[in-house]
């Protein structure tokens, strides 16, 4: 039964296709001509740019603190090498509020990844007066949005023990 059923619906089926297999295509009119005259992606970098990031610190305690912040900087590029001056606020999950300014300077694989190194002077209000080294990858998402991936060393000048930071976010420019 299950067999006679599944050829009848077998037949049914080539029946209904065979029709439109053997009907005769239809005319399409020509392609227009692709257009020569567009202007390619850029990798304009430089300027102003905002951003927000989020991540953790790790104290020399091993506590491990979420943070989130804002950022804001000017870049300039000069060939394939890229300079950037900007400022870092955070504030942690358990009270700590840090704001720093630095400068970065890194090299633009191509179009997409640029890697960063940088070094920076901040204050905590936990620990006081630090100083940051770092270092940052930086993927481009558009032609206005980047995203990055920082890691900062900070040392402390008070005489507290160092701690680290971890942050991911995301970048307009302007």
């Amino acid at each position: 039964m299950f067999r006679l059923t599944l050829l009848s619906l077998f037949s049914v089926s080539l029946a209904m296709a065979l029709p439109v297999a053997a009907a005769p295509m239809p005319v399409l009119p020509p392609l227009p001509p692709l257009p020569t005259d567009f202007t390619p992606v850029s990798d304009n970098r430089e300027g102003f740019y905002s951003g927000i990031v989020a991540g953790s610190i790790l104290d020399p305690d091993d506590i491990i603190e979420g943070t989130f912040g804002l950022l804001a900087g000017h870049s300039t590029s000069l060939g394939s090498l890229r300079l950037n001056i900007e400022t870092l606020a955070t504030a942690g999950l358990r009270g700590r509020f840090t704001i720093e300014a630095g400068g970065y300077a890194g090299f633009a694989f191509n179009d997409t990844i640029s890697a960063f190194g940088g070094l920076s002077l901040g204050h905590d209000t936990t620990t006081g007066l630090y100083a940051t080294t770092g270092a940052a990858i930086e993927l481009a998402a558009g032609e206005a949005t980047a995203m990055r991936i920082d890691y900062r060393y900070n040392f402390d000048l008070s005489g507290e023990p160092n701690s680290q930071r971890l942050l991911t976010g995301i970048l307009w420019r302007y």
